[in-house]
């Protein structure tokens, strides 16, 4: 019987990414409940497309839904605060990946520190090891961490230049969506297995938040 493992944080504004919730209709008063909410398409897990950070590239509802469903790979690089991923760490932890895999890279970094301020002093990616993602012509690459160090700096200075986030840019230029903020990956027991990493269909969108599970057979 398949094992079905959740990936997604759960999308309720208590750690760093706002939510806007609003009771539009009430039991109390309407006999009815309905919620609008208002949430970035970059907040909690999802994913990113071309179109974050290159002009005129291609936007989340852009890619057939089949490309959200496939063989997945973990990758297995334990890793501390600030600690860098070099691509020597990915081919090594990564001998079983394929060519067009989803390549999920599990630190341990996310379980353990969401929620805690220090959590954006998280490990990273180096550029070479994003080469090595477009290498493998990963279709989808997902992290427990944040994967670019520059991120640090858009989180407590509130902004940061656009060339200086080297994995996105390497990545999203060459076709490999980010799927940010992977929750649970410590429950995936397997080195191979299926992931279902589906955004909401916003149009002409740069990213949308994902319902994303992973598939043990």
């Amino acid at each position: 019987m398949p094992k079905y493992i959740d990936l997604t944080v759960p999308f309720d504004g208590k750690f760093r990414f706002k939510i806007d919730f609003k009771k539009d209709l009430t039991s109390e008063k309407d006999g009815i409940q309905a919620t609008s909410y208002t949430i970035s398409a970059h907040a909690f897990t999802h994913l990113d497309a071309p179109l974050h950070f290159v002009a005129n590239g291609r936007s989340i509802d852009s890619f057939p839904v089949d490309y959200f469903i496939g063989e997945a790979a973990i990758l297995d690089i334990p890793k501390g605060k600030s600690e860098p991923i070099s691509a020597q760490e990915m081919q090594k932890a990564g001998k079983h990946a394929k060519d067009g895999d989803i390549i999920l890279i599990r630190t341990g970094w996310l379980e353990k520190m969401w929620g805690k301020e220090e959590f954006t002093d998280s490990p990273y990616l180096t550029e070479e090891a994003a080469e090595w993602l477009v290498r493998l012509k990963a279709r989808i690459a997902g992290y427990d961490f944040v994967e670019d160090y520059i991120v640090r700096d858009l989180s407590r200075k509130g902004h940061a230049r656009a060339e200086d986030f080297v994995v996105h840019q390497k990545l999203l230029r060459n076709g490999v969506l980010n799927l940010e903020f992977v929750n649970n990956l410590s429950k995936i027991s397997k080195p191979r297995f299926k992931v279902i990493a589906l955004p909401i269909l916003l149009k002409d969108c740069d990213g949308a938040p994902a319902r994303v599970v992973a598939i043990e057979d």
